[in-house]
C-alpha cells in the first residue's frame, strides 16, 4: 500500500512525501528480502524520489543500485524504469549522449515486451529531459529525433485515452520547437494539444 501511495506522490512530483513512505517501506522490505522484488522496486522508486528533491548523487547511487538488483532479477521492466531515471538524472547533468543511449535502450525493450504505457513515458522523457539542460547543450542536438519520439509518444497515449499526458508531450516538444524559430511548428503543436485537451473536457 505505501508503495502505490508513493507512486502517486512521485507522480505528482512532491518527493518529499514519496520519501516518508519509501524509506520505512524499504527499510522493512530489505530486512526480510534485501534483494528482493519488492526491495529492488522500493530502491528504484527512493532515487526518484531523491532526485524529486534535488538530492542528485544520492539519487545517482540508489538508481544504480537499484539497476543492478533488477539485472540480477532478469526484471527487464523496473530494469529500464531505472535507465529512465538515471537519464534523467544524465540531462540535469548536461550528459547528452548518455542520456539519449539510456532512454533509447528502454524505450527499446518496453516495445519489445509491449508495454505502451511505459513506452510512451520513455518516448515523451526525451524533450523534457531536453528541457532540463542548458540552451547552449540543447540547440546543439539535432531536433528530428526528439520530435519523432514526442509525437509518437503523443499518439501512444491517446490510443491508452490519457489525453493529459498526450498533450503534454505535445507542449514539450513545442517549447523545444520554439527556441529554434520554427514558430509555425511550434504554433501547430500547441493548438493540436489544445484541441485535444478541449475534446477530454468536453462532456
Amino acid at each position: 500500500a505505501r508503495e502505490f501511495l508513493a507512486e502517486v506522490e512521485i507522480d505528482r512530483g512532491n518527493g518529499t512525501a514519496a520519501l516518508a513512505l519509501i524509506e520505512p517501506a524499504l527499510d522493512e522490505a530489505r530486512s526480510q528480502a534485501p534483494q528482493g522484488d519488492v526491495a529492488m522496486e522500493l530502491t528504484i522508486r527512493l532515487g526518484t524520489a531523491l532526485r524529486l528533491v534535488g538530492r542528485h548523487d544520492d539519487s545517482h547511487t540508489q538508481l544504480l543500485r537499484g539497476l543492478a538488483m533488477a539485472e540480477a532479477a532478469g526484471d527487464r521492466i523496473e530494469h529500464s524504469i531505472a535507465l529512465r531515471e538515471l537519464a534523467r538524472l544524465d540531462a540535469i547533468r548536461g550528459q547528452a549522449s548518455s542520456m539519449e543511449a539510456r532512454l533509447r535502450t528502454a524505450a527499446q525493450v518496453f516495445e519489445q515486451l509491449g508495454e505502451l504505457y511505459e513506452l510512451a513515458m520513455t518516448l515523451s522523457a526525451w524533450a523534457e529531459n531536453l528541457a532540463l539542460m542548458s540552451v547552449s547543450v540543447r540547440n546543439r542536438l539535432p531536433i528530428e529525433p526528439v520530435a519523432d519520439a514526442a509525437r509518437r509518444a503523443a499518439l501512444i497515449f491517446r490510443q491508452l485515452n490519457v489525453v493529459p499526458l498526450a498533450a503534454e508531450s505535445l507542449l514539450a516538444l513545442a517549447r523545444i520547437e520554439s527556441e529554434r524559430e520554427p514558430y509555425d511548428q511550434a504554433l501547430a503543436l500547441l493548438e493540436q494539444a489544445e484541441q485535444w485537451l478541449t475534446e477530454c473536457s468536453d462532456p
